[in-house]
C-alpha cells in the first residue's frame, strides 16, 4: 500500500497524512512541492480521531516550487496546551489550478527535535489486501525502551472494521520466553482514525501486553483495507532517568503483496544504495513476508566505492514470517566482515528462485551513544514514476 511520493491534482483524490500530532511535546511541519510546472491550490483540512473536520486553510504552491509551514499555525490553531490534536489525520485536496502537489510531513519531538517522516498517501481505493508493518516492538535494551505507536486512517465516508494481528516473541514480565498470535478488532470512523488509546504503545494498550513484558514482532491487518493508510512510528527515551531529553523516533510504512518495495522468491530486486559501516552505531537488517506465503531471498553486500560482493546470504520465510539480523556486519547471523571500516555498502534483496511469498526488507541503524534509530528501506532502484 506504499505509495511514496505520490501527486495530486485536478480530478485526483487527495492525499492523506496519517498519524499528525501537535501536543506539548510534538509539532508538525508540512512540506507541499509541485511536480508538474503549474501552479496549484489544495485544501488543507484536519480530521480527529472520530471523523469531525476540525480545521481547514487553503495553501498556494508555486510551478515546480515548495512551501513548508508548522500545521498548527497554519491552521490557525495557535496554542497546543489550549487546543492540541493527536491521532488525527490531514487531507490535502486540489482546489484550483492545473498543478501537482505531493506533501509530507514531519513530526517532531520539542524536546530531542528528533523527527518520524508522514507521506502523503492517496485516498483512491486500493486492492483489499492484508496490510503488513514489518516490526513492532515493546522491549528494553541496554539504555534503551522501545516503544511502538500505531497510525491508522479511514480515507472513505463510512465506517471500517478491521482484525489487527500481533505475531510476536519475547519474553514475559517474569522473563519467561513467550511467543505467538494475539487478534483485536476495531472500528474506525468515517475519515476518523484508530484513537489514541490503542495506538500509543499500541503492544501494552491494545494488545494488553504488560509493561515489564518485552516482545516484537509483525502486525498485520485484515479486513476493510482498501479503506486505510497505516503506519507506526517506534521510538525510545533519549534518556531513560530524564523525561525532559524527549524521544527519538523512526517510522514504518504499512506493506502489501504489490507493494512495489516486496520482492518475489523469482522476482523483483530492491536496495539501499549506500550505509556506512563504522563502530559509532550498529546495524540490524529485518525481513518481513508481506503476501502469506513461502519465499527465499538472497541479501548481498556490494561495496559501492571499489567495487566488488562483500558477501551473500539467503533466508527463506514462511508466511508473515519476520526475521530480524543483529549487528549485521559481525553478529553471530551476520556477515562477518571484520572492523575494517567501509564506506557506502550497498544492500541488495533479491529473489533466490522459489517461493510465491513476498518480502521487503529494512535496515535499521541504532546510534550505539544515544541509541538514537533510523528505519531505511529497501526499494527499487528504477527512478520514481513520473508525476502526472
Amino acid at each position: 500500500m506504499t505509495a511514496a511520493w505520490a501527486a495530486t491534482g485536478g480530478g485526483d483524490a487527495p492525499l492523506v497524512l496519517a498519524g499528525v500530532k501537535a501536543t506539548p511535546a510534538f509539532r508538525t511541519n508540512v512540506i507541499l512541492a509541485e511536480t508538474s510546472g503549474s501552479a496549484a491550490r489544495v485544501a488543507l483540512r484536519l480530521f480527529d480521531w472520530t471523523g469531525k473536520e476540525t480545521a481547514s486553510v487553503t495553501a498556494d504552491v508555486p510551478p515546480l516550487g515548495s512551501v513548508q509551514f508548522p500545521l498548527a499555525e497554519k491552521l490557525g490553531i495557535a496554542s497546543f496546551e489550549a487546543a492540541s490534536f493527536e491521532a488525527a489525520s490531514l487531507w490535502v485536496e486540489p482546489v484550483a489550478g492545473t498543478g501537482r502537489v505531493t506533501a509530507i510531513g514531519t513530526v517532531i519531538d520539542n524536546d530531542s527535535a528528533s523527527f518520524s517522516v508522514v507521506t502523503g498517501v492517496p485516498s483512491a481505493p486500493r486492492p483489499a489486501e492484508t496490510v503488513v508493518i514489518p516490526s513492532i516492538v515493546h522491549a528494553r535494551g541496554n539504555g534503551s525502551y522501545f516503544t511502538t505507536d500505531l497510525s491508522i486512517a479511514n480515507v472513505t465516508l463510512s465506517p471500517v472494521t478491521l482484525r489487527l494481528v500481533y505475531a510476536y516473541a519475547g519474553t514475559d514480565a517474569l522473563g519467561a520466553a513467550v511467543s505467538g498470535e494475539t487478534a483485536k478488532e476495531v472500528t474506525i470512523a468515517a475519515r476518523g482514525s484508530l484513537p489514541i488509546g490503542y495506538g500509543n504503545d499500541v503492544i501494552r494498550r491494545l494488545f494488553l501486553f504488560s509493561p515489564e513484558s518485552n516482545t516484537s514482532g509483525t502486525l498485520r491487518i485484515t479486513g476493510a483495507t482498501s479503506s486505510i493508510v497505516a503506519r507506526a512510528v517506534v521510538s525510545t527515551p533519549v534518556n531513560l532517568l530524564d523525561a525532559t531529553k524527549g524521544t527519538k523516533s523512526a517510522e514504518f510504512a504499512g506493506y502489501s503483496a504489490s507493494s512495489p518495495e516486496a520482492v518475489s522468491g523469482t522476482s523483483g530486486y530492491v536496495l539501499y544504495p549506500g550505509l556506512d559501516k563504522n563502530d559509532r552505531e550498529r546495524v540490524n537488517l529485518i525481513l518481513t513476508e508481506v503476501a502469506g506465503g513461502n519465499a527465499t531471498v538472497k541479501v548481498r553486500l556490494l561495496s559501492a566505492v571499489e567495487g566488488g560482493l562483500l558477501g551473500e546470504k539467503t533466508f527463506s520465510l514462511s508466511a508473515y514470517q519476520k526475521v530480524q539480523v543483529n549487528d549485521l556486519w559481525n553478529g553471530p547471523d551476520g556477515f562477518s566482515l571484520g572492523t575494517f571500516p567501509q564506506d557506502r555498502v550497498m544492500v541488495t534483496l533479491e529473489g533466490a528462485g522459489s517461493g510465491s511469498g513476498r518480502v521487503v526488507g529494512a535496515l535499521t541503524p541504532v546510534e550505539n551513544a544515544s541509541n538514537s534509530p533510523r528505519i531505511l528501506p529497501l526499494a527499487p532502484p528504477a527512478p520514481p514514476v513520473p508525476f502526472r
